[in-house]
C-alpha cells in the first residue's frame, strides 16, 4: 500500500508531509522525497552549531575559578551541558532508527541504537528545558528576594536536583518500559508502545508548560520588582542621565530586564514548536509541513540560544570599550579574548617559568639591561590576555 498511509498508522503528524512515492520506491533507495530527506538531514546543521557555541559556554565557565564558585554560572553551566549532550543525541537523528524502518530516510540502527537515543533526548531534552525554570527562580531569589550568594548556594542543591533527578527517572522508566521508538525524527516515545499520549504528557509536555508558565511570572515579576524599586529611588536621588537624557539606573534596569525575558524567549524557542507539533500528532491532526520544519530547526538550536543569551553582556561590554570598531571587528576580539585566551594557571606557569629562566640569567652574569626586559616582558604576559571577570551579572 502507499508508504503516506503507513506513514499515518505509526506517526499521524507526518501525513500531511503529502505524497512521498510508493513502498517499492523507498527501499530502492532511489526515489526519496524530500520532506523526508528533510526531516533526517535539518536537525543536523542546527544540533551541530549548537554543541560547538555550547562547549565554548561550558569552556568559559569551567576553566575559570571565579565562575565555578558562582551559582549562577554553575547553573548556566549545567544547563550548556545538557544542551550539548541533547544535541548530539539529535545531530544523530535517523541514524539510530531501526534500519529498514519504512518511511525514515538513512535509519541505520537498531532496537538497542534506538533506546540509547530516545533515553538521551528525554534525560537531556526535558532536563534542558528545566533548567531555564532554575535559572528564573534563582533570579526570583536574588532580585526579589534579596538572597546573596551565601544564600542563594543554600537552595541550589534544589535548583540542580529537580530537573536533573526527574529527567534522570522519566528516561529510566521510558527505557525500562519500551517506549522509546521511531519518531520519524529521531527515537522518542512512540508507538507500538502503550500509552504514549499519557506518558509524553507526564515525561515532557506538563512539566515543561508548568516551568515555562512559572519561568513566565517570575520574569514579569522581576521586572516590575525593579523598576518599581527604581522609581522610588528616582524620587530620592540625583539624575544621572546619559547622553540620550536617560538616568543610568534605568539603564541598568533595561538591561537586568532584557537579560531576564532573553532566558525566556530562549524556552519558548526551543519548546513552542516541538510541542505544537507532538501535540497535533496526539489528537491526530493534520499539521502543516511548516511548522515540523520549525521544529527540526529551533529545538535542536536549543545551545545556541543559551550562548547568545550568556554571553550577551560581555558582547555590549566590548561593544562599549571599543566603539570605533565595526561589528565584525568586535565579534572577532570578543572571540579572541574570550576562547582564545591563555587560562590564568598557564600564564602562571608561563610566568615562574621566565622568572627562573631570569634567575639562571642572572647568576651567570646577565646584565641590568637584559633582566629589565625579561621582567617587562613577564609584566606584559600576564596582563596581555585579562579577560572580563564578571561577563554576565543577574
Amino acid at each position: 500500500k502507499p508508504i503516506d498511509s503507513h506513514c499515518h498508522e505509526i506517526y499521524p503528524t507526518y501525513i500531511h508531509v503529502g505524497r512521498i512515492g510508493s513502498q517499492e520506491g523507498m527501499s530502492s533507495n532511489l526515489s526519496w522525497p524530500w520532506k523526508l530527506k528533510w526531516l533526517a538531514i535539518a536537525p543536523k546543521p542546527f544540533s551541530a552549531l549548537s554543541i560547538i557555541l555550547g562547549s565554548c559556554v561550558i569552556k568559559h565557565i569551567a576553566l575559570d575559578r571565579k565562575r565555578r564558585s558562582s551559582v549562577y554560572h554553575r547553573l548556566v553551566l549545567a544547563e550548556s551541558t545538557f544542551s550539548v549532550l541533547g544535541a548530539i543525541a539529535i545531530f544523530i537523528g535517523t541514524w539510530f532508527i531501526p534500519s529498514g524502518t519504512r518511511g525514515v530516510y538513512l535509519a541505520s540502527g537498531n532496537n538497542l541504537t534506538c533506546s540509547i537515543q530516545g533515553f538521551f533526548i528525554q534525560m537531556f531534552g526535558t532536563g534542558s528545558g528545566l533548567y531555564y525554570t532554575s535559572l528564573s527562580v534563582y533570579y526570583f531569589l536574588t532580585i526579589i528576594r534579596g538572597w546573596n550568594e551565601n544564600k542563594a548556594k543554600t537552595a541550589e542543591k534544589w535548583l540542580h536536583a529537580v530537573p536533573f533527578l526527574f529527567s534522570l527517572i522519566t528516561a529510566a522508566v521510558g527505557a525500562a518500559l519500551g517506549l522509546y521508538n521511531n519518531a520519524q525524527v529521531w527515537c522518542w516515545i512512540a508507538p507500538p508502545a502503550n500509552h504514549v499520549s499519557a506518558f509524553r504528557l507526564a515525561f515532557f509536555y506538563v512539566p515543561c508548560l508548568v516551568g515555562m508558565f512559572l519561568a513566565t511570572i517570575i520574569m514579569i515579576s522581576i521586572v516590575r520588582h525593579v523598576l518599581l524599586q527604581e522609581r522610588a529611588t528616582d524620587k530620592y536621588s540625583i539624575r544621572a542621565p546619559d547622553g540620550n537624557g536617560t538616568p543610568k539606573r534605568r539603564k541598568n534596569t533595561n538591561m537586568v530586564a532584557k537579560q531576564a525575558v532573553a532566558y525566556v524567549i530562549s524556552s519558548y524557542l526551543s519548546l513552542i514548536f516541538p510541542m505544537i507539533v507532538r501535540t497535533a500528532e496526539m489528537v491526530n491532526a493534520s499539521i502543516d509541513f511548516a511548522w515540523i520544519a520549525l521544529f527540526t530547526i529551533f529545538m535542536p538550536a536549543q545551545g545556541t540560544y543559551v550562548f547568545v543569551v550568556y554571553f550577551r553582556p560581555l558582547y555590549l561590554r566590548y561593544r562599549r570599550r571599543h566603539p570605533e570598531l565595526n561589528f565584525a571587528q568586535v565579534v572577532v576580539l570578543f572571540l579572541r579574548k574570550s576562547f582564545f585566551a591563555i587560562s590564568p594557571s598557564i600564564r602562571s606557569s608561563i610566568s615562574t617559568f621566565r622568572r627562573s629562566r631570569t634567575t639562571s640569567k642572572s647568576a651567570s652574569g646577565a646584565t641590568s639591561t637584559e633582566r629589565v626586559k625579561t621582567k617587562e616582558g613577564n609584566n606584559q604576559m600576564d596582563t596581555f590576555e585579562d579577560v572580563e571577570e564578571n561577563p554576565v551579572k543577574a
